[in-house]
């Protein structure tokens, strides 16, 4: 047979959600099915409140007015928000395929590999940079870099702000 979920009600009308296993068995010569039956209630519940979890923290994350990219110490994006890609004017897979060196006006890329030192060593760093767009328009940004854990590993959480405005002010 084969395994599914199903509801169950318990004698005072409670509904619980039940995984059941089953299969065939022969059982005294004869053909027989053997089920095993596991309340698994708690752990959708736990299931439904990590989706929403995440679902809250995608929400926040991909509508944050801030570009915030997410890489490994040796520069590959792991993940981006969707202000990161939209102020860039790529695609979100075009620019999961690069890195921050590839976005970063030479003068700037030029520093990224002292910069992770730095974050290696520091754990947090604020620094001014210039974003390249894909279009070769330079956008300066303020860079606030610290490290994290993403899945498990050592990452790189950036957020990155376009202070064109206070460039423009200063001027």
């Amino acid at each position: 047979i084969d395994n599914f979920k199903t509801v169950h009600i318990k004698k005072d009308g409670t509904p619980i959600n039940i995984l059941v296993n089953a299969s065939t068995i022969e059982y005294e010569g004869k053909q027989a099915i053997l089920s095993i039956n596991r309340d698994i209630t708690e752990h959708m519940r736990f299931e439904e409140a990590l989706r929403k979890s995440e679902e809250k923290f995608r929400n926040l994350f991909d509508h944050a007015s801030d570009a915030i990219f997410i890489h490994d110490f040796d520069g590959h994006f792991l993940e981006v928000n969707r202000m990161a890609y939209q102020r860039l004017g790529y695609k979100k897979r075009q620019l999961l395929q690069m890195t921050p060196m590839d976005i970063d006006a030479p003068e700037y890329a030029a520093q990224v590999p002292s910069r992770i030192e730095e974050l290696r060593q520091k754990g947090h760093v604020i620094f001014e940079s210039a974003h390249i767009r894909q279009d070769g328009k330079t956008i300066p940004v303020e860079i606030n870099s610290r490290t994290i854990e993403y899945r498990g590993e050592p990452a790189i959480l950036s957020i990155a702000r376009d202070i064109t405005d206070r460039k423009q002010a200063q001027e």
